[in-house]
């Protein structure tokens, strides 16, 4: 007769009381709310990892398990934009592809789209 058949099965139930179950379950839970967001890529994948360690002691005959439980997600959708910086005082977000003016004598930047409103109601 084997000296452990009075001990449970080692598996997932049995670390931790069974709570690296609920805890997978979470994990798993928020790759799929993950998967329903549109500010993320559609196509890319969602990763949940589950690392069990086992420590054994100089005896063999007992070891320190722990686990993690990790989610990889991607990223929120990206995008990019433009900064306007100049060395004096004025500085500040312009839309990219927005048209600018420079003058060089005042050192002046205008919008381009705000220039030519300034005209029209003249």
């Amino acid at each position: 007769m084997n000296e452990f058949t009075h001990y449970d099965v080692a598996g997932l139930a049995t670390i931790a009381h069974g709570e690296i179950i609920p805890q997978a379950d979470y994990q798993l839970g928020k790759a799929i709310e993950n998967c329903l967001d549109p500010n993320t890529d559609a196509k890319a994948a969602r990763v949940v990892t589950i690392k069990i360690t086992l420590k054994p002691d100089s005896t063999r005959r007992q070891a320190e398990v722990s686990y993690e439980i990790n989610l990889k997600t991607p990223s929120d959708a990206t995008g990019a934009d433009q900064i306007l910086i100049r060395a004096q005082d004025a500085k500040g977000f312009v839309a990219k592809g927005e048209q600018l003016g420079f003058e060089i004598e005042s050192e002046s930047i205008t919008r381009i789209e705000d220039a030519e409103k300034r005209k029209e109601r003249k």
